[in-house]
């Protein structure tokens, strides 16, 4: 009787777990706080300076709202919007492309890790580029 290959074995139970691992509880990021006395005009250049700097591609400007897409390799995209008023900005999930968007058993979503950390460092670029504005709009 031939014995059961150790590493088969071990990668079976393995792999669920790496990709359990890989997916994480898909929620918005807390609002950032807009320094008081920045004008609109600073906070939507805040805003578009952070996008930039992380690759993002604005593709709709109004009042009120950026929305935004980034893309990797693999087809792998996200969209988010970005709103804003004088005293908060917020950035809310719209779609993706192939970051396993699902809705698991108990109703909460999760996606792919790699979103989790994109909409992190885009919070950090965007309040980098707040705390860069001039306050008072000079």
């Amino acid at each position: 009787m031939k014995k059961p290959n150790f590493l088969a074995v071990f990668l079976l139970f393995l792999l669920p777990g790496v990709a359990a691992a890989s997916q994480l509880p898909l929620v918005d990021p807390a609002p950032i706080t807009v320094p008081a006395n920045l004008s609109q005009a600073d906070t939507v250049k805040a805003i578009k300076q952070g996008l930039d700097y992380r690759k993002w591609i604005v593709g709709l400007e109004q009042p009120g709202l950026v929305r935004a897409t980034v893309s990797a390799s693999g087809g792998v995209q996200a969209t988010v919007d970005v709103s804003y008023d004088a005293q908060k900005i917020q950035i809310k999930y719209v779609s993706s492309q192939n970051l396993d968007e699902k809705d698991a058993a108990d109703g909460q979503r999760t996606i792919a890790s790699r979103y989790i950390n994109w909409s992190r460092n885009l919070v950090l670029s965007i309040t980098q580029a707040l705390l860069q504005q001039p306050l008072g709009g000079k």
